[in-house]
């Protein structure tokens, strides 16, 4: 089913049962909290939890109760998937003064001339590393209660109590909205999972900060089911900027991808080593079990077992000779999984250090083992050729998979019905997501039609 067609029922699904748990948390714990406050840090975690196999959750638990969001993460998706393990820990700093936009990601020079043009005062959040963890002490008789409370209602989920982490219940109990904190006119979207930064996000909310968000990375608005992370986005954005696959239609410009556009400059001369070699972009792959999500992208497949079918089918549509970038939070350590690469292609390196992006220049051109991933955003910049596999096993939005058809460049098969690899055309991949060189302009524009409007 279409992503774009079954939006409404699964963002309504989420909501309907982060507003339960909500009220039965509020009424457990005996919380002055709002319950519009709490439903909006539930958010995130029924997000997450419903887009994966809890019952394989329960399988590899192996304890009573899961300490914070970190753990729940590790958990759920396995280490591979994550980036610095204590990125969800950090402390948010917040500037008690007051702002027309605050940010959560850096604003750069050229960001900060243009709002300084347009009269718009800004600011950033600091991620801190917190000196300790915060021990909250499992509350059995509160879950217990919690879980009958929930029970009563119609609800789409199975058992969650001992998925919740202590520190979004237990740890409620000393939580209180900061009524110190001056509320900017509007605020891009952060780190979701960061659990002091949603608390920090439900207290604008509560203040009517006006929230701005929009895909950072691949698999939005990509695939047939939209991703946790999507999901809880969507709704906890009040603006939120997607790309347009309709070649008519233009896209508001994508931060990351207008970024990119700079960055790409470099890539006016090729220093290409390897002029007869491609490097070929590989996904995480899983080294302990593999965790299952209920949507999987890649249909009935697991995703190594995806990946690996794949690679070993590249001389079936490529003749050159290629070298593999490693998953960037990946190392050393999963080369042994990738072994049978050497078998294959004995003159192979792999490649462990630096972006994509920056090795790219180097070779004569990338192939990408799926068609979701950040990198093609990234290279969509440059003007360096770029293939994608497109295959019936891979569950697309089918807006963007016939996108992808219908503006290649060129393919390794006639169709995709057994498997191809497409030459995407940059240009329109990346006016997809209306990469501009005057993006500022853009953002300016929109936080002072947010700030006349909100006076």
């Amino acid at each position: 089913m279409n992503t774009y067609e079954n939006i409404d029922r699964q963002l309504n699904v989420i909501k309907y049962n982060a507003g339960i748990l909500a009220k039965g948390v509020k009424k457990v714990l005996r919380l002055e909290l709002p319950e519009s406050f709490l439903e909006t840090i539930y958010i995130p975690f029924i997000g997450f939890i419903l887009k994966f196999n809890l019952i394989d959750c329960n399988t590899r638990l192996g304890v009573d109760f899961i300490e914070n969001f970190d753990e729940l993460t590790l958990l759920v998706r396995g280490k591979e998937c994550l980036g610095n393990p204590d990125i969800l820990l950090y402390n948010i700093e917040v500037d008690t003064n007051s702002y027309d936009f605050i940010s959560h990601a850096r604003i750069n020079i050229y960001e900060k001339i243009i709002f300084k043009i347009y009269g718009i005062s800004h600011s950033e959040l600091k991620n801190i590393k917190p000196d300790k963890a915060i021990n909250y002490c499992h509350d059995i008789e509160s879950r217990v209660r919690l879980r009958k409370y929930i029970k009563s209602f119609d609800v789409d989920f199975p058992d969650l109590i001992n998925l919740i982490p202590l520190t979004l219940f237990e740890g409620l109990k000393e939580k209180k909205i900061d009524n110190n904190i001056i509320p900017p006119k509007c605020h891009w979207l952060g780190q979701i999972y960061n659990e002091n930064y949603i608390f920090y996000l439900a207290t604008l909310k509560e203040k009517k900060t006006i929230i701005i968000g929009q895909p950072h990375g691949g698999t939005y608005c990509q695939i047939q089911h939209m991703t946790a992370s999507e999901a809880a986005e969507r709704l906890l954005t009040d603006i939120y900027h997607i790309p347009s696959w309709d070649f008519r239609v233009k896209s508001f410009p994508n931060w990351r991808a207008s970024r990119n556009r700079f960055l790409q400059l470099k890539n006016i001369v090729r220093k290409k080593n390897n002029k007869e070699k491609m490097l070929v972009v590989l996904s995480y792959f899983y080294i302990d079990n593999e965790p299952r999500a209920i949507d999987n992208i890649t249909g009935d497949l697991f995703a190594n077992d995806f990946y690996i079918s794949q690679l070993k089918t590249l001389k079936s549509h490529f003749s050159e000779s290629f070298d593999f970038k490693l998953y960037p939070r990946q190392n050393s350590d999963v080369l042994p999984k990738l072994e049978f690469l050497k078998q294959l292609f004995p003159d192979c390196e792999f490649i462990m250090v630096g972006s994509v992006l920056d090795n790219a220049r180097h070779y004569e051109g990338v192939i990408h083992m799926d068609s979701y991933g950040t990198a093609v955003i990234e290279l969509s910049t440059t003007r360096i050729p770029q293939y994608v596999y497109l295959g019936p096993e891979v569950m697309l939005n089918s807006e963007y998979e016939l996108f992808l058809w219908d503006s290649k460049k060129a393919s390794t098969r006639k169709d995709y019905s057994s498997g191809s690899y497409i030459l995407i055309d940059n240009r329109k991949y990346r006016n997809a997501y209306g990469a501009s060189f005057f993006y500022p302009f853009y953002f300016a524009s929109l936080i002072n039609r947010i700030k006349k409007n909100s006076i």
